[in-house]
């Protein structure tokens, strides 16, 4: 075997290029040959497989990093309120004709609602919920003759795309 070098997973020997060879093989053998790793080997001989591979980890990487933003997206689509009146907690006169919730997403007429009932669970509405066709995301209901006490608001909400929420919250009459 004069001038044959031993080899190593029945490959020739290389050079290392990746780092000073001197540092680990001492001073002498700089000009010696390594014996390559196995995952060198792998990578080195079945480069347009490997290149593949790695093309299309990067396409199918792209493509569920899309895929989780679309999911975020449509977790959002919720309709919820933005803002109310009369406020959840607050104390308002008998003079209040109304109950008007702003969403924070466009409304489903047929699907949404808001029920107003006293502190005997009697509905004091006056009519259904209607949501403003000019702004669809504001829905209000008219209420009836109010009288001292607890009332509380109910509401559904169905987002444009069919995504379904619902709330309830309290207020005072004087």
């Amino acid at each position: 075997m004069k001038g044959r070098v031993a080899v190593w997973g029945g490959l020739p020997p290389i050079r290392p290029t990746w780092h000073n060879p001197s540092r680990f093989f001492g001073r002498a053998s700089f000009n010696a040959t390594v014996p390559r790793p196995m995952l060198l080997d792998l990578l080195t001989d079945h480069r347009p497989i490997v290149r593949t591979l790695l093309q299309n980890t990067r396409w199918v990487r792209g493509l569920a990093a899309a895929l989780l933003l679309t999911a975020a997206q449509l977790a959002h689509a919720h309709a919820y309120p933005t803002h109310q009146t009369p406020l959840a907690g607050a104390t308002v006169n008998a003079s209040q004709r109304e109950v008007v919730i702003d969403f924070d997403d466009r409304l489903e007429p047929a699907f949404s609602a808001i029920a107003v009932t006293d502190s005997h669970g009697k509905s004091i509405t006056d009519g259904k919920a209607v949501v403003d066709a000019a702004n669809k995301k504001r829905m209000s209901v008219a209420l009836g003759e109010l009288m001292p006490g607890v009332y509380t608001v109910a509401w559904t909400a169905v987002s444009a795309d069919g995504h379904r929420t619902q709330g309830r919250y309290a207020f005072t009459v004087k």
